[in-house]
Order: C-alpha cells, then structure tokens, then sequence
C-alpha cells in the first residue's frame, strides 16, 4: 500500500524566514515581469527578486515601497534571486504586493 502522505522531515517543518524590506528599484524585464532590489537592512542586505505585477501596480510607483519577502537562496531556478515577495492574485490575475501597513525596521521578522 503507498501512504499519500510524504514522511515527516525537518525540511517540511521549517518556518520560512519573512522579512519586511524596501524596494530600492524596480524595472521592467521581459515577458511581463518586474525585477527588484529589495533591501533588507544592514544584517540580511539587498536582494534581488522578480514577479509579474498586476496593473495596480507600475515598477516605478515601487521604488521606496515596504514589502514582506520570503528570504532563501534556494527559491528560485532563477540565478541571483534571493527573496520572494509575498504577493495576492488581483481581479485581473495579477499579484498585488503584500506591505506592512505601518512602519517596521527594514529585516524585521512577523511573530
């Protein structure tokens, strides 16, 4: 009998390091995607990260925006991405950026 559920590793269970950072640019790269630098502060740095935006939002109406981003080296096939914004599906099927509404230290981690 095969089990549908996949054994239990530390891997699976690991929390996924999120941190609030600031869009310090925002370009449009090809195939409607947008390329950004994220920095995250004096410990984590500046990441790059790309997504396909949804008409709400233009690369430059980002710059200096606050955004939450996964944090992993390992995210993407993509070399040189380092973070994953967190993002929501609009009506439209695009993504729209998930901000902290209120002021937070660029790197902070949610609790």
């Amino acid at each position: 009998m095969i089990s549908e559920t996949p054994p239990a590793s530390p891997a699976l269970h690991a929390s996924p390091d999120i941190r609030v950072g600031t869009i310090s640019s925002a370009d449009a790269a090809p195939a409607g995607m947008t390329q950004l630098r994220i920095d995250f502060g004096p410990l984590v740095g500046t990441r790059r990260a790309g997504l396909r935006l949804g008409t709400q939002e233009t690369p430059a109406v980002l710059v200096g925006a606050r955004v939450c981003a996964v944090l992993d080296p390992g995210l993407s096939a993509a070399p040189g991405i380092g973070a994953l914004p967190l993002a929501m599906p609009d009506l439209n099927g695009g993504l729209v950026l998930i901000r902290p509404d209120m002021s937070a230290q660029d790197g902070a981690r949610p609790f």
